[in-house]
């Protein structure tokens, strides 16, 4: 065992952390899983809110420098924003 590398340790500290969350939420009732879930997917909502807010004003100062409006990066944003939506 002395002379596994750290990669294997790694990997092996993963999967049994995996399989213990995978147990845990197996055990969870339905009603504690739909709430986990929903209060999961708040905080990715709030996230990809913030940054697409960052990155469209990022854009707009790229924008308002003198760039086109084709360079100054509006997609992120907007893949952002639909992401959100979707949540």
């Amino acid at each position: 065992m002395d002379h596994e590398s750290p990669a294997i340790r790694l990997t092996v500290a993963l999967l049994t952390l995996a399989g213990i969350g995978l147990m845990c939420w197996a055990e969870l009732p339905p009603w504690q899983r739909e709430l986990t879930v929903r209060a999961a997917r708040t905080q990715l909502r709030q996230i990809a809110s913030q940054l697409a807010r960052a990155s469209g004003h990022r854009a707009m100062g790229r924008e308002l420098a003198g760039a086109p409006e084709d360079e100054a990066g509006y997609g992120w944003a907007l893949r952002l924003s639909q992401w959100r939506d979707r949540l």
